[in-house]
């Protein structure tokens, strides 16, 4: 659960967007950790959700299949017409330690504890895409860099359903 240093998201969408209905809450999770909202613009139904991934690598697999799992069915399939998913937060893991972080090779991370075996189910049941990799499939940019630790990675991402890519 999110603590007095920990939690809580928030989604923000600018004023010039040009909404044709109201910001609906669809799903809020008691922890902090997952808010999901719908909006409708140009006739298309977009639904956003941000997400804040537990920093304990022990809680990431469950979390994903649990609390995000039950925000996610909330929304109707990305597959289903005129509906769109845009999935953003800190996700405190990596797809793949050789390009989205500095993890020396042969060293091991918890920085990939929770991606294999909680967030690429989603991506894959989903079909959600990596909005980053998409572009850049071996590019190296980071998102979360440690001084003391020397290191660096990419944990916060944008997956977006496949339909929004034109």
């Amino acid at each position: 659960p999110g603590s007095a240093h920990t939690g809580g998201v928030a989604v923000l969408v600018h004023p010039r967007v040009p909404l044709e209905s109201d910001i609906s809450i669809v799903h809020a999770d008691g922890d902090g950790r997952v808010l999901v909202v719908r909006v409708q613009v140009h006739g298309t139904t977009f639904h956003v959700a941000c997400v804040y991934a537990p920093a304990a690598a022990a809680e990431r697999t469950a979390f994903f299949a649990g609390a995000l799992h039950t925000a996610l069915q909330a929304i109707p399939s990305p597959t289903a017409p005129h509906v769109r998913l845009l999935l953003a937060g800190d996700w405190i893991c990596v797809a793949d330690a050789r390009v989205d972080s500095t993890t020396p090779p042969g060293a091991t991370t918890s920085r990939t504890v929770g991606y294999a075996g909680g967030l690429e189910p989603l991506q894959l049941e989903w079909g959600l895409l990596d909005a980053y990799r998409s572009l850049h499939p071996m590019g190296r940019a980071f998102t979360h860099c440690s001084a003391s630790a020397g290191t660096a990675a990419r944990l916060s991402l944008i997956h977006i359903s496949q339909g929004i890519v034109r």
